[in-house]
């Protein structure tokens, strides 16, 4: 039917599913054709793919009704086929970051609230270095105040704590704080050396943050480890499951930001039926941003673009028809009756003080410190268990090489290939060491000269142990530098007024001082015969006042000095590090 037709433009297009036939400009090209067990695709070369494609010439009868009956046979299957809907579904968020099992440390330095009174053995009334330190940490001794200790016998320390920021971070907050009672946070755990007559001594065996003067004493008690469950999607839009709700209502460290591996507190317990091992979902509805101050000013802001023309406009006023969003998880640590601490384990985004928390499913728990047991189709060679692993340790000091009287600092890294607790101790023989952590700062001021050996010693709760040994070569101290007077300034007769000559002579000393940062400088005020003895002191005085207040130099670098009648004027004398100025080398 096209053959009596000029090779114009001719172009028709059949687009039925897959389907699709083209004709162009006098060309055929079949680039689709679906059948139910075929496909057909153009440019293809193996089995299943057929190319038709005629350029250049008139089109035949035969093979544009063959291309036709095709395309209608295909039409028609599709027919009778029902439609197929596809159900909208809300996709299922994969975990990208999750949190291990909680550690030793997350389960003992987690805190608590509680309405109840804490049972307080004693406080802490002081360390080794007392009254020169008011922190300890790890392996140092301190002294305990109170009744009811006894030797060889654990403690744990912990501190009441109140919130600096003087404010709500959530509408209530206040109000449910007072009705939960005090915020506790675990500092460490001590042991019990010996008691003397009023005090008792102890050692802390593991710390969380420092000691403090001041901190309570409460007897030890095992803390359950809670039982890590596998988990593969976290629903972001889950609805509510009618579960047990509460609220984040304060966080560790008065944190109001949070994110994974923080320790919060909520507002349900043991009373409400929560244990040690629950996890619960972080939750937050759109509706609870009117609540919030600050939050509060975005719905104030302009939601649409200035060349827009809206839809339509969803009312604020009906934000609760909104999802309910899904932040993150949490797992309980540890429970009191109003209260429980929980870490977050998860979180896909910040999670803050007030969000809702929601009780999860149970799931299928593995035991952080029990394996699973193997099934009857195991296989019945287990192999055996690995035998534990020593900690190891490695130390520098920085700087390796100090001249006698100054001070090098050791700092060592440990690690647990079976994630113990570890620590260090340091040792040095006669010298001293100021232990601070995983650090050490060597005090050179009693030691000769020569290599000074320090041993660190690192050990696990299962006093498996690694040691380090790091050198410090220590040299003699540098040559005492004397005293050398550098300028003077001249005063007029009867007069202690500084002029302009001699505060630029002061001017020249400042920079002397601010290059020299380690020397004093003594000002030694004179006068001449028949003045008055006390310009003496007044020109000493004027000329370290110019110093202090016009070019910012210490006070505590300038001495003072009455040098008798030598002169109207102030002489100005530099006193190197380490030398002594002597009342001798003042005579004129």
């Amino acid at each position: 039917m096209f053959e009596n037709r000029p090779r114009a433009v001719t172009e028709v297009t059949l687009t039925l599913a897959v389907t699709i036939a083209s004709f162009a400009r006098g060309n055929l090209d079949v680039w689709s054709c679906a059948l139910p067990d075929h496909h057909f695709r153009a440019n293809e070369a193996s089995y299943g793919s057929l190319v038709w494609s005629f350029r250049g010439g008139i089109m035949k009868h035969g093979f544009a009704w063959l291309v036709l009956v095709m395309a209608a046979t295909v039409y028609g299957q599709q027919e009778g086929q029902a439609p197929q809907t596809s159900v909208p579904r809300v996709n299922l968020t994969n975990i990208v970051t999750r949190q291990e099992t909680p550690t030793y440390s997350d389960v003992y330095c987690n805190g608590f609230m509680t309405n109840q009174k804490v049972q307080k053995t004693g406080y802490v009334a002081g360390g080794w270095n007392t009254p020169h330190e008011v922190r300890f940490v790890d392996r140092e001794y301190v002294y305990l105040e109170g009744t009811g200790f006894s030797a060889g016998t654990r403690y744990s320390i912990v501190r009441e704590e109140r919130d600096p920021n003087l404010y709500e971070a959530f509408r209530g907050q206040d109000g449910m704080l007072r009705h939960l009672g005090h915020a506790y946070t675990d500092v460490g755990r001590v042991r019990v050396i010996e008691l003397r007559d009023k005090v008792a001594i102890a050692q802390v065996e593991f710390n969380c943050t420092d000691v403090m003067e001041g901190d309570a004493a409460i007897p030890y008690a095992e803390r359950q480890a809670p039982a890590l469950r596998s988990r593969i999607n976290f629903d972001r839009f889950a609805a509510p499951n009618g579960k047990l709700t509460g609220r984040i209502v304060l966080a560790k460290d008065f944190d109001t930001l949070l994110g994974a591996g923080r320790k919060v507190y909520l507002n349900v317990g043991s009373n409400q039926g929560v244990k040690v091992g629950d996890y619960f979902r972080a939750v937050r509805t759109y509706s609870s941003y009117r609540d919030d101050e600050v939050d509060n000013l975005s719905f104030k802001a302009s939601a649409y673009d200035d060349m827009q023309i809206p839809a339509g406009m969803f009312p604020y006023s009906r934000l609760r028809d909104l999802p309910r969003i899904s932040l993150g998880e949490l797992i309980v640590l540890t429970v009191s009756p109003a209260t429980s601490t929980a870490m977050i384990t998860m979180s896909l985004d910040e999670i803050h003080l007030g969000d809702g928390v929601e009780l999860e499913e149970a799931a299928p728990e593995v035991n952080a410190s029990k394996q699973p047991s193997p099934s009857p189709s195991s296989e019945t060679a287990q192999t055996p268990a690995a035998p534990p692993q020593a900690p190891v340790i490695a130390c520098t000091a920085e700087p390796p090489a100090v001249r006698a009287g100054e001070t090098s600092t050791i700092s060592c890294d440990a690690s647990s290939a079976d994630k113990r607790p570890l620590s260090i101790a340091f040792s040095a023989g006669n010298a001293r060491l100021v232990q601070r952590d995983n650090t050490a700062v060597l005090d050179t001021r009693e030691l000769a000269a020569g290599p000074v050996q320090v041993l660190a010693t690192v050990s696990d709760d299962r006093n498996l142990t690694a040691t380090a040994r790091t050198t410090i070569n220590v040299e003699a101290p540098r040559p005492a530098v004397a005293p050398a007077k550098l300028n003077y300034v001249s005063f007029k007769r009867d007069s202690a007024r500084l002029d302009n000559a001699g505060k630029a002579v002061l001017d020249g000393v400042a920079m002397r001082l601010q290059r020299d940062t380690d020397s004093s400088l003594v000002v030694l005020g004179l006068v001449e015969s028949g003045e008055d003895q006390a310009l003496a002191e007044r020109r000493a005085a004027h000329a370290a006042e110019y110093l202090a207040k016009e070019k910012g130099i210490d006070e505590k670098r300038l001495q003072l000095r009455d040098g008798g009648e030598y002169g109207n004027k102030a002489e100005l004398w530099m006193v190197p590090p380490g030398a002594k100025l002597d009342e001798a080398e003042l005579k004129h």
